[in-house]
C-alpha cells in the first residue's frame, strides 16, 4: 500500500475513492407530532418547584403510523425544550422494549438502563427569540445506538433536576401520550404511570448496523468529507466504501471498534494535527541539508515558523 501525503482538511475516509455513492438514510419519527407547541412547563423538563429530582419515561407503541417498516438502528432520540437553563442533573436513557404499554417499573419499560447521555451541570441549549423561550428540537447523541424491530416499542427516559429551584426550561405535551413519572426521583425502581400529560419525543433511525458519529472537515471545494457504502451490511457481507468529497485527492481508511476513544486518544479527533506535525517534520528535512553550524539556528526558525514562507537565517525555506 502506498504511503499518501494527507491534504487539509482531511477525514477518515476509504482510499481513492471517485464514484458518488449512495449514504446511508436517516429518518426522523416525532412522536406523535412534529408541531412546535408554545412552551409548557411539564416533567420530566420542568423540575419540582421545592428542588427535586425528577424521573420521567415516554413510550412510543409499536403501533405509531410514523415508525419504519424495516429494522432501523436508533442513533440519536429529543424533546421540544424552549429556554436555556442550567439542570445540576439531566440524564437521558433511551432503547427498545417489547413492552406495548407503559408498567411502573423503570426496567420493565426500559430493560437496557445504561447512560446514553449525561448533561448535569450543563444548561440546555433551547429555542430562545431575543429573550423569549420558545420551543425546539433538541436531539441528544447516543452513546450506545440500539437496534429496533418492527413489533417493538421505543422508550426515552429522562431524569432531571433544575440547578436552580424554580428556574427550568419548557417543553411540549403530546396529546394522547402517556409518562412513567416520580417527581420525588431518589433511586426508586418504580413511578406511577399516567395516561395523559406526556411530552413529545424524536427518535432519528440510521441504516441498521450505520452509525455516524463525528461531523467531517469541509474539503477545497466546500464538500464537508463523509463516509458512505453501498452493499449489504450483514457479517460476512462485502461492501464498497465512499467519500463524500469534491476534490479526487489519494485517502485511507483507519478502523477501530470504538467511537468514544482510538488507540487511547478520545474521540472526535481533529485530524490537522497531523497536518501541522507533518509540516515540522518538513522542515526538520529541510534544516538537515543547512551546513553545520548554523543548522541549530534553522531548526529554531522552522519550529517557530513552519509554514511555506518561512526562512532559516540562511535564507533556505523551511517548508
Amino acid at each position: 500500500m502506498h504511503a499518501f501525503a494527507l491534504p487539509r482538511p482531511f477525514a477518515l475516509a476509504a482510499i481513492a475513492l471517485c464514484a458518488p455513492l449512495l449514504s446511508a438514510q436517516q429518518l426522523t419519527v416525532d412522536y406523535p407530532d412534529s408541531v412546535l407547541n408554545a412552551p409548557q412547563g411539564q416533567y420530566p423538563v420542568y423540575t419540582p418547584p421545592a428542588g427535586g429530582t425528577v424521573r420521567g419515561q415516554i413510550l412510543c407503541p409499536p403501533s405509531f403510523a410514523g415508525l419504519p417498516t424495516t429494522p432501523r438502528q436508533v442513533t440519536r432520540v429529543g424533546v421540544q425544550i424552549a429556554g436555556q437553563e442550567l439542570y445540576a442533573e439531566f440524564v437521558v436513557r433511551a432503547g427498545s422494549s417489547t413492552q406495548p404499554s407503559l408498567t411502573p417499573t423503570w426496567a420493565t419499560n426500559l430493560p437496557d438502563q445504561r447512560v446514553q447521555l449525561d448533561l448535569s451541570n450543563t444548561v440546555l441549549q433551547g429555542g430562545l427569540n431575543g429573550t423569549t423561550a420558545v420551543n425546539q428540537w433538541v436531539e441528544f447523541p447516543l452513546a450506545n445506538p440500539f437496534q429496533w424491530t418492527p413489533g417493538e416499542s421505543i422508550v426515552v427516559d429522562i431524569t432531571a433536576r433544575s440547578a436552580v429551584a424554580g428556574v427550568y426550561c419548557r417543553t411540549a405535551i403530546g396529546t394522547g401520550v402517556g409518562r412513567c413519572l416520580n417527581t420525588a426521583y431518589t433511586g426508586q425502581a418504580t413511578g406511577s404511570v399516567i395516561t395523559s400529560g406526556g411530552i413529545k419525543i424524536r427518535i432519528v433511525f440510521d441504516d441498521q448496523g450505520w452509525v455516524r458519529s463525528g461531523v467531517g472537515c469541509a474539503d477545497s471545494t466546500s464538500t464537508v468529507v463523509g463516509l458512505v457504502y453501498a452493499g449489504n451490511l450483514s457479517v460476512g457481507q462485502p461492501i464498497t466504501l465512499g467519500l463524500t468529497s469534491g476534490t479526487p485527492l489519494p485517502y485511507f481508511l483507519m478502523g477501530g471498534i470504538s467511537n468514544s476513544q482510538w488507540l487511547g486518544i478520545a474521540l472526535p479527533l481533529d485530524l490537522g494535527l497531523f497536518e501541522r506535525r507533518a509540516a515540522r517534520s518538513t522542515a526538520r528535512r529541510k534544516c538537515s541539508s543547512v551546513p553545520s553550524p548554523r543548522r541549530r539556528a534553522c531548526k529554531r526558525a522552522c519550529r517557530t515558523r513552519p509554514s511555506s514562507s518561512a526562512r532559516s537565517p540562511t535564507g533556505r525555506v523551511c517548508s
